[in-house]
């Protein structure tokens, strides 16, 4: 069994899978990993990329939705998949930096079981959408109930095994995956980091996606 495994929900990334797997590879080589990635029914070659890391690495798992489902539909997946004793769900998009991985599992050795990767800074993003995304995650706190999540909100963490397990017991199709796992309780912690600037393509993770969530939630 791996000790950690990452977690990835992709669509249209087929530029970024080979530099996030460079760098998965430089910053976890002091661990035992596996690398799950989730084609929300990519229309580029997202899944043919990864798939061919992985006929040279037995590390590297890929599925493939049917249509598209959005991206935390793919998270849920991932996660049921995981085999490790701890979870990451990392962004395919570089956003959120692999070396901040190694933090993220000090803390759980720390004794945290949910741990979250609080952003910083958020080079190149407009004042509206930040203004927009904090306006979410103060939603999502203040209405849904998360408040475990920071206020700046969070969707780089790590969880930790019986937080995998809890999650698998529920099969809601329409749920927030972070506000359902502020709703099982666990020991929750935290570590800043900067957040970088995507590398390539644009995020289909829309604001509009985001408040279906919070109808949903």
């Amino acid at each position: 069994m791996p000790e950690l495994s990452i977690v990835t929900p992709a669509h249209n990334e087929e530029a970024n899978l080979p530099l996030l797997y460079a760098q998965l590879k430089e910053h976890l080589a002091d661990y035992q990993w596996e690398w799950i990635l989730v084609d929300d029914h990519s229309s580029d070659n997202t899944f043919g990329v990864f798939s061919g890391l992985a006929a040279s690495d037995a590390r590297l798992r890929g599925l493939r939705f049917s249509r598209n489902f959005g991206s935390h539909k793919a998270l849920i997946c991932g996660l049921r998949e995981a085999g490790g004793q701890a979870a990451v769900i990392l962004a395919a998009d570089l956003q959120d930096p692999p070396q901040v991985i190694p933090r993220l599992y000090a803390a759980w050795k720390a004794g945290d079981q949910v741990v979250w990767a609080v952003r910083q800074a958020r080079p190149g993003e407009s004042t509206s959408n930040l203004f927009f995304g904090r306006l979410y995650y103060w939603i999502m706190r203040r209405f849904v109930g998360m408040t475990s999540m920071p206020a700046s909100g969070a969707d780089f963490f790590l969880a930790d095994r019986r937080v995998l397990d809890a999650l698998a017991q529920y099969r809601e199709n329409n749920v927030s995956l972070f506000a359902l796992i502020g709703s099982l309780g666990f020991r929750h912690g935290h570590i800043d980091y900067v957040k970088e600037a995507r590398q390539h393509g644009r995020s289909s993770w829309t604001l509009g996606k985001k408040f279906k969530l919070v109808l949903d939630s």
